[in-house]
């Protein structure tokens, strides 16, 4: 399958995938068909930008297509950050379990570190 779009008044109303064997040359007389140049997504900050839909492009034989940089909202931006943080802290809560496990430290230690992993256990299922 390619991917064509649809061009009407230098400008895409639609784009579909096409079969193989599709010639958009067989239909020039009723529609303007053109090939679609799908480019690499540009690079973004995730913490403050995400992928929007496509922008395209109308060239002389074909049609450039490229995804959009948004701006995150403050409030995606604050649950992103909260969520990176949650990652870092399950992989404090992991290490400090492995120690457990491994029966590493003193008495006082292996109770600090368990104190540590109950807590962060406590946050991820009631939210404590």
């Amino acid at each position: 399958m390619s991917r064509y779009a649809l061009i009407e008044a230098n400008a895409v109303t639609q784009v579909r995938d096409r079969p193989a064997g599709f010639n958009p040359a067989d239909v020039a007389h009723k529609f303007d068909w053109r090939s679609v140049n799908q480019l690499a997504d540009p690079a973004v900050d995730p913490a403050t930008q995400r992928l929007g839909d496509w922008d395209y492009t109308v060239n002389q034989n074909d049609v450039d297509a490229q995804r959009a940089v948004i701006a995150l909202t403050q409030q995606e931006q604050d649950a992103y950050a909260q969520n990176q943080t949650d990652i870092a802290e399950r992989a404090i809560a992991k290490a400090k379990y492995q120690a457990l496990k491994n029966g590493t430290g003193t008495s006082a230690q292996r109770i600090i570190r368990l104190e540590g992993v109950v807590a962060r256990l406590l946050r991820d299922a009631y939210g404590v």
